[in-house]
């Protein structure tokens, strides 16, 4: 319950002070907010005629009127109110004895409705192998009471974490829908990318060769380059695949007759 002592002006300019405090007093005991539906309008209401109440502090004094005198905002009682205003209105009580006061009090409106995300639009948690997987920033969506009220609505992203090529790591991807009154909505994405640990796959191994002695030289000088250009492997982790092989060159083998062992060698860029 409130109960408030305004000011009450009295017919006689001398008596203005001693009504100050003790011609009326007033009680309210009315909301002081009201909170917006889906349609982000509250109907103004508070209660009226039977809040607030007026009474008169003289001896064999009486009320002979209490009626709104003003409401702010050009509004009326059960107009639809939006958010964000402050609404203030006023009584005037009139005594048997002639004095005047005027009583005033004010409602907040208020939204309280967070806004909605749209699920068909917000991206699952993720695992991938390789950082190159992990996607672009999905485009999310939200919805509020409010949004088609003329009201400012945002939604901001924010990225948090890294992943090395090779090491891996976490990301963690945040939405925030602010509907710029008081009322705020998360959504948070975890991608973990896995450390690169996976060999590149051999797809086109090397083959083995052999001839005679006395075309040694040029048969392995073939076999090696056509090997070198065939030998495949695909990577099952991260970046590239890069070759190598220990084979001798073949101007330092002069006259050569037996085996000459090469070991074919695919490498990613994370050292697997």
């Amino acid at each position: 319950m409130i109960k408030l002592f305004l000011a009450a002006s009295c017919a006689l300019l001398p008596l203005l002070l001693f009504a100050q405090n003790s011609s009326f007093s007033f009680v309210y005991d009315g909301p002081t907010e009201l909170y917006v539906d889906e349609d982000c309008f509250a109907a103004l209401e508070w209660g009226h005629p039977n809040t607030p109440v007026a009474i008169s502090n003289l001896p064999q004094g009486d009320i002979v009127s209490f009626e709104i005198f003003s409401i702010s905002g050009g509004f009326a009682i059960g107009d639809p109110v939006p958010p964000g205003n402050v609404v203030t209105i006023l009584y005037q009580a009139l005594d048997n004895f002639g004095n005047t006061a005027l009583f005033g009090f004010s409602i907040t409106v208020i939204d309280t409705f967070p806004p909605q995300f749209v699920p068909a639009t917000l991206p699952d948690d993720l695992e991938v192998g390789c950082i190159d997987d992990v996607p672009s920033p999905a485009n999310v969506m939200a919805m509020d009471n409010c949004m088609d009220a003329g009201f400012q609505f945002t939604i901001n992203f924010s990225e948090e974490g890294s992943a090395d090529p090779c090491a891996g790591g976490l990301i963690t991807r945040t939405w925030v829908a602010d509907d710029d009154l008081g009322n705020q909505s998360t959504y948070t994405q975890t991608i973990t990318v896995l450390p690169d640990t996976t060999a590149p796959q051999i797809t086109i191994p090397p083959v083995d060769e052999s001839g005679a002695c006395e075309n040694a030289m040029a048969l392995y000088t073939d076999w090696l380059a056509e090997q070198r250009t065939n030998f495949t492997a695909n990577d099952a982790g991260c970046g590239d695949v890069n070759y190598s092989d220990n084979a001798p060159d073949p101007g330092v083998l002069v006259e050569f007759c037996g085996q000459v062992p090469v070991l074919f060698s695919a490498a990613d860029d994370c050292g697997n």
